[in-house]
């Protein structure tokens, strides 16, 4: 590398904030607006951010688990998570396996898990005891639920749509109100209404 690349580049480093990662401009000695305030590691040639005791965690700021053999960073009081207190989550009752208990004691995979309540689907149930697939047929979408109202020769018509196949192509009139050819095409034009007949009810 050519002495004029590496003075260009050792420029172009100080144009930019000290610490590792940081393309920030330098606002006050060789630190960015952001790192300002920010200690710098005291091992030499380190461009970490001080964690505790003038270190950064890579050289000593943060305490080592304390359990015999283990390097991993102490995360609760003295010990890694590993090594410090169990979850409160039961585990599986079936011998080796680590994973979190559902039903009867055991994890999915071993039998604690709920199937789909829909005969003959052998997948587990997700959402209100179907799974994914059959919730999805369970419950009517949100815009088949949505009222409408219409106005028809100056009268307003509240009109509460249910999923189709309660409908069964009908929309049901009070007989004292009488049928409308306004409000046929109006029930038609509704994309959700289209080809619902007007029928009185008996």
């Amino acid at each position: 590398m050519s002495p004029a690349t590496n003075t260009h580049q050792t420029q172009e480093l100080a144009d930019e904030c000290f610490f590792n990662g940081c393309i920030n401009p330098i606002v006050i000695g060789d630190k960015c607006e952001f790192h300002r305030r920010r200690g710098k590691c005291l091992v030499d040639d380190c461009r970490n951010q001080v964690y505790a005791r003038h270190l950064c965690v890579r050289h000593g700021g943060k305490r080592l688990c304390q359990f015999p053999g283990c390097s991993a960073n102490a995360r609760s009081g003295t010990l890694c998570c590993r090594h410090g207190l169990r979850s409160r989550k039961k585990q599986c009752a079936i011998d080796g396996c680590t994973k979190v208990a559902h039903a009867r004691q055991r994890c999915v995979r071993h039998g604690g898990g709920r199937m789909c309540r829909v005969d003959d689907c052998n997948t587990h149930a997700r959402i209100g005891g179907y799974c994914c697939r059959h919730s999805a047929l369970q419950s009517p979408r949100k815009d088949e639920l949505a009222p409408h109202s219409i106005v028809v020769e100056g009268d307003t018509w509240d009109i509460s749509p249910r999923p189709f196949d309660a409908w069964e192509g009908y929309c049901i009139l009070d007989p004292a109100l009488g049928c409308f050819s306004e409000m046929d095409n109006l029930l038609n034009a509704d994309e959700l209404l289209t080809d619902v007949q007007c029928v009185f009810e008996t």
